[in-house]
């Protein structure tokens, strides 16, 4: 539980307190550092799990099929393939 506004600089203006409180303060703080580390860790492998296999289909299916003398389908190709590119960077970047 989060203390509200008032007890924060009510303890803030109490010097025998302000120690304590600090420490406090900095756990809260680790904490919710590494909740937001772990949730931003799985947020990433989610986007890894799906986008992976799929661009990989993307790119798959165009080469097999011969469809790539059509423009758009150029383009649709350089995206999975640009899209695979920054997924394997960003996961390079993770390890």
């Amino acid at each position: 539980m989060q203390p509200d506004f008032e007890s924060v600089c009510d303890s803030d203006s109490d010097a025998g307190n302000s120690t304590s409180d600090a420490g406090n303060t900095s756990e809260y703080w680790m904490v919710q550092e590494t909740v937001t580390g772990q949730v931003t860790a799985a947020f990433l492998l989610l986007i890894l799990v799906v986008g992976l296999p799929w661009n990989l289909l993307v790119v798959f299916t165009i080469v097999k099929e011969k469809l790539y003398h059509q423009p758009t389908i150029v383009l649709l190709l350089i995206l999975a393939l640009n899209d695979l590119f920054v997924l394997v960077v960003e996961l390079y970047q993770l390890a």
